[in-house]
């Protein structure tokens, strides 16, 4: 958005430029009279600065976005479709010799001209502003974009030491009650109870088969007792 309202600048100003161009080619028609080819000259010029300023007018119309540019815009066009049919009239007086008519007709379009540069005036300013807000708005929604991905990405760390916490409790505390009993069977102490371990992993496989291992062996010293005693 910032960008297109320079544009639409860029185009007001080249607009202007060509303004100024169409008036200064008519003054020298008038001031040419007596010279026939440069009458013509001229007057070739200042309908080309006519297709030019056109030119900028469908290319700033593009960059409009609100209804308060939409219609300074539709005023200049009123107003240019005014100031242009009057300056043909001058190129056609100035063509027939008429270089009197021509004059008289050019005094009585400043008020035109005048009109133009007011309009111009106002849509650079205003596009000016528009793009003063679209920075300001394009800096706030940086800024909230940063923020915002500042605290997703603290959420994810905090998110993940918890989860490695949960984790390591799940596999260390198992693992904990394992090596304990594992001790208390090396010490030869067999009155451990079943460990229980809700894992149903890999580990829960270990508390399982340890137990089952515990069983065995207690099974087996108490043949071996009752072998030993007959």
């Amino acid at each position: 958005m910032y960008d297109a309202h320079l544009k639409g600048i860029e185009y007001m100003k080249t607009a202007e430029v060509n303004l100024y161009s169409i008036i200064r080619n008519r003054n020298n028609i008038i001031l040419s009279a007596g010279n026939p080819q440069e009458v013509e000259n001229y007057i070739k010029s200042t309908q080309e600065g006519f297709l030019k300023f056109e030119e900028s007018l469908q290319q700033f119309e593009g960059t409009i976005v609100n209804e308060e540019v939409r219609n300074l815009f539709n005023l200049l066009t009123n107003v240019w479709s005014n100031f242009k049919s009057e300056e043909e009239k001058v190129l056609i007086l100035a063509s027939a010799g008429d270089f009197q008519g021509a004059n008289a007709q050019r005094i009585a379009n400043r008020t035109l001209v005048s009109d133009i540069e007011s309009v111009i005036a106002k849509m650079v300013e205003l596009k000016a502003k528009q793009s003063e807000e679209a920075d300001n708005n394009s800096a706030l929604t940086y800024e909230k974009t940063r923020n915002i991905t500042i605290m997703v990405c603290i959420l994810c760390i905090i998110a993940s030491v918890f989860t490695t916490i949960l984790l390591t409790r799940l596999i260390s505390t198992p693992l904990k009650k394992l090596a304990e009993a594992a001790l208390k069977i090396a010490e030869g102490d067999l009155t451990i109870e079943d460990i229980h371990i809700r894992n149903k992993d890999e580990i829960g496989d270990v508390a399982n088969a340890f137990n089952k291992m515990t069983q065995n062996l207690k099974e087996m010293i108490m043949q071996v007792k009752e072998v030993s005693e007959q």
